[in-house]
């Protein structure tokens, strides 16, 4: 006969027990919490795209095959299609217009001595209009193309293809102070890495980029060639990355070795109203040479034919005298009813057509789509569709948010592109003594840049908040004139002693005081030739 269990033990099972019911009682829970708490966007019975764990770089997402694929298809969208061609056009207007000016400052504090003060000025000023006039007419290594220009070709390039690989000859050439691109399809893999010059050779290279084991970027591996994967090794030109070359890109995920093109968003879309628009003006096109069709059993000419002394041959009817016999019966009916009949036999219908195209709901589609497909690029309505709203409200509420992202762009091509470009070329012009150094490095400036600016919708409001701007020390007149602001100034002393010439009796200039008045010496004492209210 067993033995009854003990107290203890008793109280053991139940704490088992208890402990088995509360993780069970927490599984539950858990699950419960799980099935209540996840993301319906992610639940995998839903009727939409399935999500995928990605396991790659976005480099790998975006293989060397399908970026060339990319690349074609903004490339042939901008050459083809009026809307995005009207989208970067607006983009490359709106973001770079004429070009950007050069502004050279400092860094730290001026001196404080007048005389080095005002010599540091205007080496700084100097600098500046070299830059921006004898430098940016002549900085194309292959061509005669502005600088404004590189600046939309950089531009566009990252935005349509991804990235774009500028250059500049400050020794690496010919040392010409000059630059210029390789473009997005022009970076590839070398056929042989065994065969590559060092100390390329022992770096690591993707899609044409070098980069060590640290995953830095090195360089890059230029082809002669445009759209290929990979290329022989005698076809590229290795370029170290730094003073001579860098690559400009826009970058979904940190660490891209290359970049993303923001047109691929917005392509799908693109491409949609491309073929929609193609097809309804298409049908449109047939609908306007048509004007209805004749449904006939018999596949002859007809009774009327007949009637009017034509035989189905063609020929004259037996026992017709002249074809215009008949014709002439028809047309004293014609003349009595007042005006044209048709005669039909009972075998024939006619069907005028009657073609709704475009269709009148294509306009509002379209307008929809192409909104949503420039809201990619950040643009609004009015620069997505180049339709004003009515509303001035409207209108100004546009401008402000296209214009948030334009400035973002802006800076975005100062501090890729524009700075380095500057420290380049003033670095040359410098060491070449086109410009004068006056004690000065480049190490020891720094640059910013005036672009084009929003306009307004009232430059009357725009002129009195600049004045509000200048007299409460918010704004200077080199941000209002622009880096020449010196060269204005002086033109302007110029202009006013011409005026005030006694010889010309101009009226009152608008730079005097408000109560004071230009005077003369005219032989009469002075008098004033105009008096101020």
């Amino acid at each position: 006969m067993s033995a009854r269990p003990t107290k203890a033990a008793l109280d053991r099972a139940t704490l088992k027990r208890d402990i088995a019911r509360a993780k069970l009682d927490a599984a539950i829970a858990t699950k419960r919490t799980a099935i209540l708490n996840r993301w319906d966007v992610l639940e995998q019975t839903k009727k939409r795209r399935q999500p995928r764990i990605e396991r790659q770089t976005e480099d790998k997402q975006l293989k060397t095959y399908d970026r060339l694929s990319g690349i074609n298809l903004g490339r042939d969208l901008e050459r083809n299609f009026t809307s995005m061609r009207s989208i970067m056009h607006q983009l490359r207007t709106n973001v770079v217009g004429t070009g950007p000016k050069l502004r050279v400052h400092l860094r730290g504090e001026m001196p404080d001595d007048p005389a080095v003060r005002e010599s540091t000025s205007r080496t700084l000023t100097q600098w500046a209009s070299w830059f921006n006039g004898e430098w940016a007419k002549d900085c194309d290594y292959r061509d005669d193309q502005h600088w404004a220009k590189h600046v939309g070709y950089v531009l566009s390039g990252v935005i349509r293809e991804g990235d774009i690989l500028p250059w500049f000859d400050g020794g690496h050439i010919e040392d010409s102070g000059k630059c210029g691109f390789f473009e997005a399809d022009q970076l590839a893999t070398p056929d042989d890495p065994s065969n590559l010059p060092e100390p390329w050779k022992s770096l690591n290279v993707e899609q044409g980029v070098f980069f060590d084991t640290w995953g830095r970027v090195r360089g890059y591996a230029c082809s002669r060639n445009h759209g290929v994967m990979q290329d022989k090794v005698a076809n590229l030109t290795f370029i170290p990355r730094g003073d001579v070359a860098r690559l400009i890109k826009f970058q979904l995920r940190p660490g891209q070795l290359r970049g993303t093109p923001l047109m691929l968003t917005a392509a799908a879309d693109m491409q949609d109203l491309y073929e929609m628009r193609a097809k309804e003006l298409q049908t449109a096109k047939v609908g306007a040479g048509v004007f209805a069709t004749v449904h006939k059993e018999d596949g002859g000419i007809g009774d009327l034919a007949l009637k009017r002394g034509w035989d189905e041959a063609g020929g004259v009817a037996d026992g017709a005298t002249a074809p215009a016999g008949g014709q002439t019966q028809y047309d004293r009916l014609e003349a009595f009813a007042g005006g044209a009949m048709e005669y039909m036999s009972k075998d024939e219908k006619i069907d005028i057509k009657d073609f709704n195209r475009p269709s009148v709901n294509f306009r509002e589609s379209y307008d929809w789509t192409l909104r949503s497909a420039g809201a990619a690029f950040g643009l609004t309505k009015t620069y997505s569709s180049m339709h004003t709203e009515a509303s001035y409200t409207a209108f100004r509420g546009d401008l402000l948010i296209a214009w948030a992202s334009f400035y973002v762009y802006q800076k975005d091509l100062e501090r890729q592109y524009c700075d380095w470009i500057a420290r380049n070329a003033l670095g040359w012009g410098v060491r070449k003594g086109k410009i004068d150094a006056g004690g000065l490095t480049v190490d020891q400036v720094a640059y910013s840049w005036d672009w084009t600016k929003q306009p307004s919708p009232d430059p009357l409001k725009e002129a009195m908040a600049a004045e509000t701007n200048l007299r409460n020390n918010l704004e200077d007149y080199a941000s209002l004139l622009g880096p020449d602001w010196r060269k204005r100034f002086d033109a302007l002393v110029e202009q006013m002693k011409y005026a005030k010439d006694p010889a010309r009796q101009l009226p009152l200039s608008p730079w005097e005081g408000e109560r004071t008045a230009i005077t003369f010496d005219d032989g009469n004492g002075g008098a004033p030739l105009r008096a101020t209210p």
